[in-house]
């Protein structure tokens, strides 16, 4: 019989060492942040590995080597681009979980959001959750860099804001209210200072009087509003302003705060200022021209379309929460439901890789969509109902196709591994 001055000690070792033992597998696992009812299924397995470069720990599996080198270049060129916006490093560790393709992605349960609730994630597809930044292959560096910038910003900003641990950000976001604009509008504006399309987007909403509005906006529209803010601050005060703004924000626990001591000016007067500025910088030809715009009278948002050759029919593909409906449109504009593929479920970068390509002799059209991990190419004829599909072999994904003149051919640039090819 063992005594009870024994048995503890070994109770306690094997209650700390089964603690220890479930902490390290909850650190990866593909159900964080999950809500009840939306697990995805797995088609592969991901035998993890890392490497460590400074305050980052870059997460890869097979096939991942490369892409992993890829972005540790990557980020040691982001460090350098945001320090003038922050005035201060990034804080560590900051692990980097990189899938091959999007498809691989899609297969974690991290993937899944509540645009309603998850505020740390508005726009692009680099996923945060906690101290994780989740990214993919998409087979365009330029790209790819864009959207690491993107999530080293939303980092910097709440280590600014909150200085402190990701818990301390998370239990203060509360106390601090940060509006849409703020965050979304400085991440795109870091990371593409030069975006002739969101330039376009502020020069129209200050013709129009809607940047005066941006109080009310709120995901993607209020980013692109917010940008033209932070261009404003940046063109006129400088980087550095920027800094000050987001340490002032934290000192005073208020935006406005922020801004009157960097610019003197609180939020009125500089939405006004913002707004002259915004008109100034768009010539008169471009406000002229912008008027003459008229919207093609289509009866549903899409995604993606394209017009056959002989011009008479247009294919749409529409994205609704992750279900894909495809329609068609002839020159009368009579509307034919075609093809829906996949359940409304919210996911990072759902059907963003969407590309249609018609034959030449405009009856029947073609594209891509996953299914089970797989590219799965189809075609629709436009005599005829339903769809052909056709499982693509030894390519993760892809990013366009066409098909050749004599309609024989149909060529792709794919993905494999994380890199792109034809």
């Amino acid at each position: 019989m063992h005594s009870s001055g024994t048995i503890l000690p070994r109770i306690f070792s094997i209650a700390i060492t089964l603690m220890i033992a479930l902490c390290s597998f909850g650190q990866f696992h593909d159900g964080l942040l999950v809500e009840f009812g939306k697990n995805r299924v797995q088609y592969r397995n991901f035998e993890w590995q890392f490497h460590t470069q400074g305050e980052f720990e870059i997460y890869y599996y097979q096939g991942g080597k490369d892409l992993a080198g890829d972005i540790a270049a990557i980020i040691k060129e982001a460090k350098a681009e945001l320090l003038p916006y922050f005035g201060n490093k990034l804080g560590g560790p900051i692990q980097i979980l990189v899938y091959n393709n999007q498809a691989e992605f899609k297969q974690s349960n991290i993937g899944l959001y509540d645009s309603d609730v998850d505020e740390n994630n508005i726009g692009g597809n680099a996923k945060l959750v906690g101290n994780k930044l989740l990214v993919y292959g998409k087979g365009d560096r330029k790209l790819l860099a864009r959207e690491l910038v993107e999530g080293l910003s939303r980092i910097a900003i709440n280590q600014t804001l909150y200085s402190g641990t990701w818990q301390d950000a998370m239990r203060n976001s509360s106390i601090l209210h940060i509006p849409d604009w703020f965050e979304e509008g400085l991440v795109q504006y870091i990371s593409d200072p030069s975006s002739a399309e969101a330039k376009a987007y502020i020069y129209d909403a200050g013709k129009s009087g809607d940047l005066g509005w941006i109080e009310r906006t709120y995901g993607k529209q209020a980013g692109r509003y917010g940008r033209g803010v932070w261009a404003y601050v940046s063109d006129v005060y400088g980087k550095h302003a920027i800094a000050n703004i987001l340490y002032m924000v934290r000192v005073s626990s208020s935006v406005e705060g922020g801004f009157r001591f960097a610019t003197g000016l609180n939020m009125d007067e500089l939405m006004t200022e913002v707004l002259a500025y915004s008109n100034r910088q768009s010539s008169s030809d471009y406000r002229n021209k912008i008027n003459s715009l008229e919207k093609e009278d289509i009866k549903f948002e899409y995604h993606c379309s394209a017009k056959s050759p002989d011009g008479t029919t247009s294919a749409y593909i529409t994205n609704t929460r992750g279900q894909l409906t495809v329609r068609t449109v002839d020159s009368n504009g009579d509307v034919k439901l075609r093809a829906k593929h996949g359940k409304k479920l919210s996911q990072i970068g759902e059907g963003e890789n969407l590309y249609i390509a018609w034959h030449p002799n405009s009856k029947q059209f073609s594209y891509v969509i996953n299914e089970k991990g797989e590219p799965q190419l189809i075609t629709i004829r436009v005599e005829e109902k339903g769809f052909i599909q056709k499982t693509l072999y030894r390519i993760d994904d892809v990013l366009s196709l066409d098909y050749s003149k004599d309609g024989r051919t149909v060529v792709f640039s794919g993905l494999r591994e994380g890199r792109s090819d034809l």
